[in-house]
């Protein structure tokens, strides 16, 4: 299989298909945090109880990829190879239903391991010990596992995907296989969720404690670049390399948008290199296209309460809360929180910190998800979410590289807003920008940074919530969705009120609100 097949989407989405080589080639994100898992194992001395692991990420973060990975780099390095087998299983271990089903898989493992090495007589001694097992017998399978072991004279690292489907279904069992993995130093279990596993935080729970957590966030946008840039490199794209690098504001429109998410950013590579237009709107249609049959399905598995509830939050967008939830399906508030912790524990949406003095509210967890749902939810939902894009695209394109990251809008010019000495100028200055047509704001950069030029002097001579409602006024709200959320943030005195806006919309808001307050923006 070339990279370019690695790069088609039923293997995109099933690491499990690539060659070592691919694997090798392919894995171009995160090589820091895989630095960091060798040199660990490395400091594992014989004899010594390991360091269990787990590995959190939504969907796409690079999960099974990193465990493959883990397994390779083992094989790779002479000095781990001679103390560890890496045993790699299944995505999803649908069989295990008791924990001699685990053990029976690891002993599976174990024969597949040394069947890729050559090693066909102990893979055939190793099934005929199974043969004979009782299939109900965990702690004899368990027992025959750690023998072979020890008399290969190595140690066993377990690289346990979906590991909360594994937990879930042993949980009569939890403790007895904590126990085994702290009373046994041959095993070392590294373990793989898109959730937070409640037995691991739950204080009285089998694995409270127990794990060291390693948490995969999304890409910044230079380590989106790169990846973007090291997949060119390996075909040959120079001009697509050149263009990346020019195009700031577009390549940071693309990493807003899908959260800097790792499988995406390879998806992103895919539509960039077919082709690089001027249109940032077509990038994105590319890419929703490709991941459409994988949330399309994602979406029709749902119960059709779920689904009901998942349409009201992704269509509002913004953060909502149970009761809101509820309010707008005519539910009962328990009826929203069961299906909102059903949908949690499913990994679909997160709880997240509300504005000041509020509860927890909800938004969709994988954010492009959310974008996927979006375009296709109506014509409303999908205007606003193209004006939004325009608007991103406008604005990061405000002096890239001359402006620092954290605050990339331009620094207000003098011809702009020098001269305003009073509110009443400076209102009739907004009035005249508040004018323009919506198709305008989109496409124009400078447009922006005339507002953006304005929005200090605003602060300053107090007339945040005039200008505010001038904006409501004018209709090109939801032209200026960020600008918005900053005013709102701003006259309330309250940087936490960003907290009630999508994140896509809250980057840009916090930078420009950091430009007109910048006491109330923090870190």
């Amino acid at each position: 299989m070339s990279l370019d097949t690695a790069l088609k989407r039923s293997a995109l989405y099933n690491p499990a298909l690539w060659s070592r080589d691919e694997v090798r080639t392919y894995y171009v994100a995160r090589p820091k945090l895989l630095a960091r898992f060798i040199d660990d194992f490395r400091r594992e001395k014989p004899g010594t109880r390991p360091q269990h692991r787990l590995i959190l990420g939504q969907r796409g973060m690079g999960k099974s990829t990193l465990l493959r990975r883990l397994a390779i780099a083992v094989d790779d390095d002479e000095e781990l190879a001679a103390a560890w087998i890496p045993l790699v299983f299944p995505e999803e271990q649908y069989n295990v239903g008791s924990l001699a089903d685990f053990w029976l898989n690891c002993l599976d493992a174990l024969g597949d391991y040394l069947e890729s090495h050559g090693r066909t007589a102990e893979m055939n001694a190793i099934d005929a010990e199974v043969e004979r097992l009782d299939r109900k017998d965990g702690e004899g399978a368990l027992q025959t596992l750690l023998r072979i072991a020890e008399k290969l004279g190595r140690r066993l690292i377990l690289l346990v995907d979906n590991i909360d489907l594994i937990l879930d279904r042993l949980k009569d069992k939890d403790w007895a296989l904590r126990e085994a993995l702290q009373e046994y130093p041959r095993l070392m279990l590294i373990g793989a969720s898109s959730r937070a596993l409640e037995a691991s935080y739950d204080y009285g729970r089998a694995f409270y404690d127990f794990f060291r957590i390693d948490e995969l966030r999304g890409l910044s946008e230079d380590e989106m670049r790169e990846i973007i840039v090291n997949l060119a490199r390996r075909h040959g794209a120079e001009a697509l390399i050149r263009r990346v690098q020019e195009d700031v504001g577009r390549m940071r429109v693309l990493h807003t948008l899908t959260g800097g998410n790792p499988r995406l950013a390879v998806l992103v590579y895919g539509v960039l290199s077919k082709g690089f237009d001027s249109d940032v709107c077509a990038d994105l249609e590319s890419l929703l296209d490709e991941v459409t049959p994988q949330y399309k399905a994602r979406f029709d598995e749902m119960p059709a309460q779920a689904q009901l509830l998942l349409d009201k939050l992704a269509v509002h967008w913004n953060p909502m809360s149970a009761r809101q939830l509820a309010d707008a399906l005519g539910w009962s508030v328990n009826q929203a929180s069961a299906q909102l912790d059903r949908l949690a524990q499913a990994g679909i949406v997160e709880k997240v910190k509300a504005g000041q003095g509020k509860r927890m509210a909800f938004q969709v967890a994988e954010r492009f998800f959310n974008i996927w749902y979006l375009m296709r939810a109506g014509r409303r939902a999908r205007r606003r979410l193209m004006r939004l894009v325009g608007f991103l695209h406008a604005y990061f394109s405000l002096d890239p590289g001359v402006v620092p990251d954290a605050l990339r809008c331009a620094e207000p010019a003098p011809s702009q807003a020098a001269h305003i000495a009073t509110a009443d100028e400076l209102m009739g200055e907004i009035r005249r920008l508040f004018a323009a047509q919506q198709e305008q704001v989109a496409a124009a950069p400078a447009y922006l940074r005339e507002i953006v030029a304005m929005l200090p002097s605003a602060v300053e001579l107090q007339v945040g919530e005039r200008v505010l409602a001038e904006l409501d006024a004018s209709g090109i709200g939801e032209s200026l969705q960020p600008v918005r959320a900053a005013l709102v943030a701003a006259v309330a005195g309250n940087a936490e009120l960003l907290n009630d806006v999508a994140p896509e919309i809250r980057l840009p808001a916090r930078e420009i609100l950091a430009r007109m307050a910048p006491s109330l923006v923090v870190g």
